[in-house]
């Protein structure tokens, strides 16, 4: 895909990433709560 269209595969990616990052911030809430018993406390 990348070869026959750089700009779809451009906006894939984003979207891979928005949506990894969005996964990844969900996953590190929920073990801030499991482990605190008070949600994630970034430092």
């Amino acid at each position: 895909m990348a070869e026959a269209d750089p700009r779809e595969a451009r906006a894939a990616l984003k979207v891979i990433e928005e949506t990894s990052r969005s996964a990844l911030a969900e996953m590190r809430r929920t073990l801030g709560v499991l482990c605190t018993g008070q949600g994630w406390t970034s430092t």
